[in-house]
């Protein structure tokens, strides 16, 4: 019997000495924690007697607390002042913690409406035209095409595309889902909101009737008659150093750059960089470049890159020469209507000139 007693008492021997070991850390650290509170309860009577011997220590009165309360009352509305909550405080804390085991429930998910309206539905021949087609096999070819709707914001005037390219944005997603699907030597096959749409381009004979704008005669002068708010506008800015913008699309010329452009045109619509391209059915255009966001021309009257000039005062224009020479044997006008082509638009732009001077 105590054979078999021997291991256990062991243990229990062993068992104790742990125990009594974690008493005296427990009694150590009591120990230190006593000395250290003593230690400053020391320290702040001395600082107090040090203070009182300088004459710098002031005891507090015993109304000194009911004062300092009584003062700061009103201070603060009762409105903000809250209570604790025990769901939004305490709990988040002490309760919903990883540490207690909690897992947090995901979100239920909401549902957004977008707000971006979509585009109504149209047809495809509201939206763009095929100007040029070029076949090859296998579908190889290209097309080109031209928005009408001002809303989409294509590099160029005319963008090519090949089979399987998306449309330009908005037409690109629901409802219409545009895509080229086919080209063809006539035609090209869109993928219009789900179905098949054949699209052909103008045919010569229709471009060849088309109405061109008509051309002043010789010598003749284009009808600058300012009507009577222009008149007013023009009196109105006459003292103005800079052009203004009295509309949309409408300016009066001020003196400063009035005396800037009288002294060097070309220079002045040099900033343009103006360039003669061929349209896709092979029309002279007359295009504007590259054009920096702080220039002149863009800075005061909007003028874009890819911009084309189609007419000043009703006369066609289609080569730097030809806008040169308007510019100089015009010089006397009060006003100079530009028309320009913008992403398959007209835009036409008023400018106001004081000859009272």
């Amino acid at each position: 019997m105590r054979a078999r007693e021997g291991p256990k008492a062991g243990r229990r021997t062993i068992g104790e000495m742990a125990l009594r070991m974690q008493v005296r850390q427990l009694r150590g650290l009591i120990w230190v924690a006593t000395l250290g509170l003593a230690a400053l309860a020391g320290w702040n009577l001395w600082t107090i007697v040090q203070r009182m011997r300088a004459k710098q220590y002031e005891p507090k009165s015993p109304t000194y607390f009911e004062q300092l309360i009584g003062s700061a009352s009103g201070s603060i509305d009762q409105g903000e002042v809250k209570l604790p909550d025990w769901e939004k405080d305490y709990k988040p804390i002490l309760v919903e913690t990883p540490i207690n085991g909690y897992v947090k429930e995901p979100p239920k998910p909401v549902a957004v409406e977008p707000t971006e309206k979509l585009p109504a539905e149209k047809k495809i021949s509201e939206v763009l035209t095929v100007t040029a087609i070029a076949s090859a096999p296998d579908n190889g070819g290209r097309v080109v095409v031209k928005y009408k709707d001002d809303t989409v914001k294509p590099t160029k005037d005319e963008i090519v595309l090949k089979v399987g390219a998306s449309l330009t944005p908005p037409y690109d997603y629901d409802p219409f889902k545009g895509r080229l699907k086919e080209i063809r030597p006539d035609s090209a096959i869109f993928d219009w909101c789900g179905k098949d749409v054949e699209v052909h381009p103008p045919r010569q004979e229709d471009v060849a009737a088309a109405p061109k704008p008509e051309k002043a005669a010789p010598g003749a002068k284009f009808d600058a008659t300012l009507s009577a708010d222009e008149r007013a506008k023009l009196e109105q800015n006459k003292e103005q150093k800079k052009t203004v913008s009295y509309a949309p699309d409408s300016y009066v010329v001020g003196t400063e750059d009035y005396n800037q452009i009288s002294s060097d045109a070309e220079g002045y619509l040099k900033e343009a960089r103006l360039s003669e391209i061929k349209n896709a059915n092979g029309q002279k255009e007359l295009t504007v470049g590259a054009i920096r966001p702080n220039s002149a021309l863009a800075r005061t009257y909007g003028v874009q890159s890819g911009d084309s000039l189609i007419s000043i005062n009703g006369e066609p224009v289609s080569t730097k020469a030809q806008a040169y020479s308007y510019v100089r044997e015009h010089s006397d006008l009060s006003k100079y209507v530009v028309v320009l082509r913008r992403k398959g638009r007209e835009v036409t732009k008023t400018v106001l000139v004081n000859r009272n001077k």
